[in-house]
Parts: structure tokens; sequence; C-alpha cells
């Protein structure tokens, strides 16, 4: 999965945690744990509030207009040049200060969210053009 696919995933966890819900093994659930998630949740969702909403709206327009870019690329059989572009976008995206306060926000959930991202099955990268809908 690439990059940017990887951030849309996150930046959807982070923004509906009920598919955390959906993702979570029920036999490793117990009261306990429930209660700490919920927990963790609420004091996500706090911290998610003191995110710049503006700078996360032009982060998001970016996104978009970057997918298509790479969809587009990847249309006229530009893989590489597809790639670059995904790739060059994804490093800037982790200097963009509502981005890295969404990371800080999600931390205390890592512990509970699942460890792979579903439809993944393998750890080997795939290319930008492979992983977007034509």
């Amino acid at each position: 999965m690439n990059l940017l696919a990887i951030r849309f995933t996150l930046v959807s966890l982070l923004l509906c945690p009920g598919l955390v819900f959906a993702q979570m093994p029920a036999e490793g659930m117990n009261q306990e744990n429930m209660q700490k998630m919920m927990e963790g949740m609420t004091a996500m969702q706090n911290c998610m509030a003191n995110v710049d909403q503006s700078e996360m709206q032009k982060y998001q327009a970016r996104a978009m207009a970057m997918q298509e870019e790479v969809k587009n690329l990847c249309g006229k059989g530009k893989r590489d040049e597809a790639m670059s572009r995904a790739m060059k976008f994804g490093k800037e995206s982790m200097g963009n200060p509502a981005l890295q306060e969404m990371q800080k926000c999600g931390q205390g959930m890592q512990g509970m969210m699942p460890q792979t991202i579903p439809g993944n099955t393998n750890d080997k990268p795939t290319h930008v053009c492979d992983s977007i809908e034509q």
C-alpha cells in the first residue's frame, strides 16, 4: 500500500473511531479493555478538537488533487513519475503541522489498533498505480 493510501486510511481511522471496533478481534476484548479503548478514543477526540481544521481542509484539498494527478499519470502509463510524485507528497505530508498533531493525538491508541491495515496481506510495498482505482 502506498504512503498516500496509508495517510488516507489513517485519517479515516482517526475520524471514524467506530471502524476500530469493527476491526478488533472479539476474543481479546473484555470489559476492562473496552473501557480503556473508550477512554483512549475520548482523549483522542478531545485532542483532535485542537487540530487546526483550516489546515486539515487545505491538506485534504491538496491530497485529493494529488490523488487525481497520480491517477492521471498512472492512466497514461507514467508509473515511475506517479510513484515519484506520491512519495514526494508523502514526505511533504510528514512535515505538515496539522498531521503531526493528529499523529500525536493517535499515539495513545497505538496499542489498541490493529497492527496491519486490512487488505494488505503481505508486507511488500506495492506500487501507487496498483493501489488506486482507475
